[in-house]
């Protein structure tokens, strides 16, 4: 028999990333939703009904009654409304359209990618 010489390690041979890093003991999950205003002026009627309904939530979110309702403070009264999932799930009837969702996971002690996803 024939022996086969193995190398042996270098001494401060670099240790596989996970020794490095420790354990995976916690993650950060972002989810990032894409939406795209389709229509601005089904965006801001559905922000007028927002503000008339709670004009305290509106005038917290910059927006009064002598204020004109722009796209930007209809989705603003919108997001702070609706839940995000909701949103999305009836995107067309608030003016909008969903272009994409992504995903990403990071170690929460060193801020490295362990997941990523996404479209749009």
């Amino acid at each position: 028999m024939t022996a086969i010489p193995v190398p042996r390690p270098r001494a401060g041979a670099p240790l596989p990333p996970a020794a490095v890093r420790g354990p995976l003991t916690s993650v950060t999950v972002t989810e990032t939703t894409h939406l795209s205003v389709t229509d601005p002026a089904r965006l801001i009627h559905h922000g007028y009904q927002l503000a008339r309904a709670d004009p305290t939530r509106a005038a917290q979110h910059g927006w009064t009654p002598g204020t004109p309702m722009t796209a930007e403070h209809a989705l603003g009264l919108l997001l702070a409304d609706t839940d995000v999932a909701e949103i999305s799930a009836f995107a067309s009837d608030y003016g909008l359209a969903l272009s994409g969702v992504q995903t990403l996971a990071t170690r929460t002690d060193s801020d490295t990618t362990v997941y990523e996803s996404g479209t749009g």
